[in-house]
């Protein structure tokens, strides 16, 4: 294709460095062992709706930080420390004789430990699944009253991870 117009050629050349910005951003979030659990519902380059909703701000920042692993569950913690993934097993849950990994998805939905928050800010509304597909889709969700909930819910959890 001969390109005729200078304005033209910079649209395109544009075009070209944004896409190929993209890609390198995705290729990077989908081979990054850090990125693994970000890579899962994150696909897209792009200011997420939680983002720009009309929520308290310290919703917002417990929302961002526990999709970005800035968090102190194991999962996180232990590659700090070089400790392979298997490793990094909730400690809570550890006591009781069951081995499991601590991440966000054991947190959000299944350690005993935070039945009470999750009964209190997820429970009292949420009525669906708890597979890792239901997690992610939770993460995702377009619909405005469940980033709401989920971010009030997320803050909480946060609080309760790091007090610990």
């Amino acid at each position: 294709m001969l390109v005729t117009s200078i304005n033209l050629f910079a649209f395109l050349g544009k075009r070209l460095l944004i896409d190929c910005c993209k890609n390198d951003w995705h290729t990077a979030v989908i081979n990054s062992d850090r990125c693994h659990h970000y890579s899962l519902f994150k696909s897209l380059l792009n200011v997420e709706k939680y983002l720009t909703l009309d929520i308290n701000i310290k919703y917002k920042i417990a929302l961002a930080r526990f999709r970005l692993a800035n968090h102190k569950l194991n999962i996180e913690l232990g590659r700090h420390y070089g400790l392979r993934k298997d490793d990094r097993v909730c400690l809570y849950c550890q006591q009781n004789q069951i081995h499991v990994i601590d991440c966000e998805y054991h947190a959000f939905f299944q350690c005993p430990k935070y039945d009470i928050l999750r009964h209190s800010f997820l429970f009292n509304w949420y009525v669906n699944g708890t597979s890792i597909h239901d997690f992610y889709n939770l993460l995702t969700s377009p619909d405005t009253n469940i980033i709401k909930n989920v971010a009030l819910y997320v803050y909480h959890l946060i609080n309760a991870i790091e007090t610990i």
